[in-house]
């Protein structure tokens, strides 16, 4: 057997870049998509039935909370608007042979930008209308918060993404 060198060359290494090449901006990005899609499944309301007024039931109130997902059809709009956002990052870091026909950034700038805006409507215009006099009592929870500083992430890395591919940072 003959014992020359071999001239193939070296393993192929993964697809994309490491984790530790991601653009600072991504990741913000990057990350506050997967938070803004889980967020969805986080209580996004509080309910309180107060029943102190009503005569034969005694006195005392009973609370419970809501899911975005539950409550909410703006909140599966805010889950898909996350998945864009997510989707667009991964296409222009791991599959470099793909041309979107805008760039990763202004995906996901709006896609965060309308998440931005259908939680904040969400915040103003709480499901079940106007409960006022009833003692029933409609109120934010966390959920919605973060669902909110997700989206607000999102955003802000996409526009540092522009930032940087246009040479601005």
């Amino acid at each position: 057997m003959d014992s020359e060198p071999s001239s193939s060359p070296p393993p192929a290494s993964p697809a994309g870049p490491s984790l530790g090449d991601i653009p600072r901006s991504i990741m913000i990005s990057g990350i506050g998509a997967i938070v803004l899609i889980i967020s969805i499944f986080l209580n996004w309301y509080s309910v309180s039935v107060n029943f102190g007024g009503i005569s034969g039931l005694g006195g005392g109130s009973v609370s419970a909370s809501a899911s975005g997902h539950s409550a909410t059809d703006v909140a599966w709009i805010v889950f898909l608007l996350g998945i864009v956002a997510l989707a667009a990052w991964i296409v222009e870091l791991y599959a470099p042979t793909v041309e979107l026909p805008v760039p990763a950034w202004q995906i996901a700038i709006v896609a965060g930008g309308i998440s931005i805006l259908l939680i904040l409507f969400r915040m103003v215009s709480k499901p079940g209308g106007d409960v006022s006099g009833t003692g029933i009592s409609v109120s934010l929870a966390y959920g919605i918060f973060v669902a909110l500083l997700a989206a607000i992430a999102v955003t802000a890395g996409a526009y540092l993404r522009m930032q940087e591919s246009q040479g601005g940072v």
